[in-house]
Parts: C-alpha cells; structure tokens; sequence
C-alpha cells in the first residue's frame, strides 16, 4: 500500500496546476439553483461535470429531470460500485447582509 500511496501523491502533485484550473472553471459558472435567472448555468455546470467525468475516463451523462439536470458517471460498468452525490452549485448571497 505504501507504493499505490506514493504514486497517487505523485500523480496529484503533478496535476495540482490542472485541478486547480478545472475548479477555477467551475468556480466561474454562477450556478446558483435557488436563482431562476441561473437556470442556463445550471446545465452549463453539469456539462462541464460531464466533460471532467469522460476526461478521467467515465461513461457519463446528463440526466433531465424537472428541476435541474442531474450527472451520471460510470467506471467499470457492471462491477459493484458506490454513489457519490455531489452539488455542484453555488449558494447566493444577499447584498443586504452580506452572507
């Protein structure tokens, strides 16, 4: 395990730049769910997270529901797996208070 531990730091600390520009460009879509006129931006987050997912090598897609879209990615399809569920959106803040 020590070795499978030194590679994956290995490998984060030569990608560090990229993640950081894959978060900086998720930080730049104003997906804020509860905002109606954010609504475009929504979609625009859950197409960038299905770019990302398919870069790593997943099977993904972008599932419509009534509300906003939701994100489906796959490795080792048929095999046990797990669910992580993650939101992607931003949280508004109000000009009167500050938060």
């Amino acid at each position: 395990m020590p070795l499978q531990n030194s590679k994956i730091r290995t490998y984060i600390h030569e990608q560090r730049g990229n993640f950081e520009n894959m978060l900086g460009q998720m930080v730049e879509i104003p997906s804020v769910s509860s905002d109606p006129d954010h609504t475009s931006d929504m979609q625009k987050m859950a197409e960038l997270a299905v770019d990302y997912l398919k870069e790593f090598g997943a099977r993904s897609t972008i599932i419509k529901t009534k509300g906003h879209p939701s994100v489906v990615g796959e490795w080792w399809v048929g095999r046990p797996a797990i669910s992580v569920s993650n939101h992607l959106q931003s949280l508004g803040c109000s000009a009167r208070s500050g938060t």
